[in-house]
C-alpha cells in the first residue's frame, strides 16, 4: 500500500534541467500533479566553483506526507543523470506543516538531471520508493 502512495507523489515535481552555464543562474517553476494539484515550487539552479549544480529548492502548498499514508514522514528530493534511469538522494526536504512549505539547498554534479521529490518513510532511503 505505502509503495503506491509513494510512486504517485514522486511525480508531483518532476522536471528536467537542460543545458546550464557555469555561473548563471536559471529558474524552474514546480507544479503539482493530480494528486497534489496546489503543490507549486520553483528551483534556483546555479553552477559552483567546482562546476557543481547548487539546487535551491523551495515549495509551497505540499500534503501531510502522514495524509498520503501513515508511514510515510518526510520528503525527499532526488536526481538522476538524464540519460540515466537511477536516482541519487540529494537530501530531506525541512517541511514545515504549519505552513505547508519545504525547502532544500543542495549540491549536485549533474549537468543534465532529472529531479523527483517523493514522500518516504525515512531520509536516508537509497532509491526512491516506487
Amino acid at each position: 500500500m505505502i509503495k503506491k502512495h509513494v510512486a504517485i507523489l514522486s511525480a508531483l515535481l518532476a522536471f528536467t534541467l537542460v543545458g546550464l552555464l557555469a555561473g548563471c543562474s536559471t529558474s524552474y517553476q514546480l507544479k503539482g500533479t493530480r494528486l497534489s494539484p496546489s503543490s507549486a515550487g520553483e528551483v534556483i539552479v546555479s553552477s559552483d566553483a567546482n562546476d557543481n549544480q547548487v539546487l535551491d529548492i523551495t515549495v509551497k502548498f505540499m500534503p501531510l506526507p502522514g495524509d498520503l499514508d501513515p508511514e510515510l514522514t518526510t520528503f525527499v528530493a532526488w536526481a538522476s543523470p538524464s540519460d540515466k534511469e537511477t536516482f541519487s538522494n540529494l537530501g530531506q526536504l525541512k517541511f514545515s506543516a504549519e505552513d505547508r512549505e519545504a525547502e532544500l539547498t543542495t549540491t549536485t554534479p549533474f549537468p543534465d538531471l532529472e529531479l523527483i521529490i517523493s514522500a518516504e518513510t525515512e531520509p536516508f532511503v537509497t532509491t526512491p520508493s516506487e
